[in-house]
């Protein structure tokens, strides 16, 4: 029997497994995950996050950051609300080197599963999650490969859409904005000098740029016709991507083809069940507009792994222990989601 399953290995499942490897070496822990990620050298990852300075650090601390060469950073944003009005955002006021570094998903998730690869008390389970039950506190995850894998407490990453939530007593609240995220990454004439731009725009879309390495960005709009970009060409989708943004980085030129995906807020009335706990997507999602999905996520596993690694091995699915981390996330999160939900 395992101690932890982790049924989801993208970057929040996968960090999970890494970190609680690292403060419990004695915890067996699995990871269930279809497939294995693989890299194109050539090819830009179209989802790419603004990882807060926290979790960097962390990340770095456990070694499972990509090469240098594959990072930027954000040391200033610059906002314009759809009234004429202008923020900026500075690392130096915010008394930091950066506000955020930025990175491909694919990247930051080879790096943690090349540091998962050298660790013992974690094992790779490929599949798919049939059914999940709990008898005398065990949570049995059964597998399209025709196993059933017991642990002690089942950690859910498996995304927005997750199945584990759906087959547990838990109130979920979507709220669906009718809008679509595009996101894509453009060669600019300009150097953007680290600089990352948001504009609200007067028909209730929001565009963002975000600074990669060389004179490369990564764009995210949130659309309300994302049919516009499945008809466009690539210099069409390029010059409107550029005019939206006045130019600010001169002409751009599409690297990668958009992306798209459907926006809304995802709100869970509590992140744990009878021997299961929530993190990451399969707990809240968010709008994009502020960048923060995927460090919410994060924070959730700093959080839940630091609680857990507290106790012994038969405390792990006490209830008392899931309401101490569902009690100290639950209230972050919803400032967040409110916060963006409202802007």
């Amino acid at each position: 029997m395992y101690d932890l399953i982790i049924v989801g290995g993208n970057l929040v499942g996968a960090s999970c497994a890494l970190y609680l490897s690292k403060l419990r070496p004695d915890f067996n822990i699995g990871i269930i995950e279809t497939q294995e990620v693989s890299i194109d050298d050539n090819t830009l990852d179209s989802r790419l996050y603004a990882i807060s300075p926290q979790n960097y650090r962390i990340l770095r601390e456990l070694n499972a950051w990509p090469e240098a060469k594959y990072t930027s950073q954000i040391i200033q944003m610059d906002i314009f609300g759809d009234g004429g009005s202008k923020l900026k955002l500075d690392a130096i006021d915010a008394n930091g080197e950066y506000l955020a570094k930025v990175i491909e998903s694919k990247r930051l998730l080879k790096a943690i599963n090349q540091q998962i690869k050298t660790i013992d008390n974690i094992e790779i389970i490929r599949g798919y999650l049939n059914d999940i039950s709990v008898e005398s506190g065990v949570t049995k995850l059964s597998c399209d490969n025709g196993v059933t894998y017991n642990c002690r407490l089942c950690i859910a990453a498996d995304g927005a859409n997750s199945f584990i939530r759906k087959q547990l007593d838990i109130k979920v609240e979507t709220i669906t904005y009718n809008q679509y995220g595009i996101v894509a990454n453009f060669e600019c004439e300009l150097p953007h000098n680290n600089v990352a731009y948001q504009w609200f725009l007067p028909d209730g879309e929001v565009l963002a740029y975000l600074p990669l390495f060389g004179r490369q960005i990564s764009i995210v709009w949130s659309s309300n016709n994302p049919e516009l970009f499945t008809k466009l060409s690539a210099d069409a989708i390029s010059h409107k991507v550029a005019s939206a943004g006045n130019d600010i980085l001169g002409s751009l030129k599409m690297l990668t083809p958009p992306a798209i995906f459907p926006l809304g807020l995802t709100l869970v009335d509590r992140m744990y069940a009878n021997g299961v706990v929530l993190i990451g997507d399969a707990a809240h999602t968010i709008h994009p507009l502020a960048g923060q999905g995927v460090n919410l996520g994060f924070a959730d596993v700093w959080l839940l792994v630091d609680i857990l690694s507290k106790y012994k091995k038969y405390q792990l699915s006490d209830t008392a222990i899931l309401l101490k981390y569902n009690n100290q996330r639950l209230i972050s999160i919803r400032e967040m989601q409110l916060i963006c939900h409202g802007l």
